[in-house]
């Protein structure tokens, strides 16, 4: 997974036909792999984000879970710029 994040970000090591498309992809990419990564849910999870579920002041992020549960997850501050990057 750590990989995978760092060639999100980065673009490193991708042929010149990867790169390409990594230029278009690469928001929408660190998007899912992000949260799920900084956060610690499945991408399955990830997906169900909105906007409305981030709070910043709490650090929290509300997760609907399987069988419709939700809660609330909470990510570290010093994550914080990294997921307002990614959100936008």
């Amino acid at each position: 997974m750590l990989t995978c994040l760092i060639i999100s970000e980065s673009g490193e090591g991708l042929t010149v036909a990867q790169n390409r498309y990594h230029e278009k992809t690469s928001v929408r990419d660190l998007a899912i792999v992000t949260p799920a990564w900084y956060i610690g849910i499945r991408v399955s999870e990830c997906v169900g984000i909105d906007i409305k579920d981030v709070d910043f002041k709490t650090n929290g992020v509300k997760v609907h879970r399987k069988g419709g549960y939700e809660t609330v997850v909470y990510f570290l501050v010093m994550k914080h710029k990294q997921l307002l990057k990614v959100l936008g």
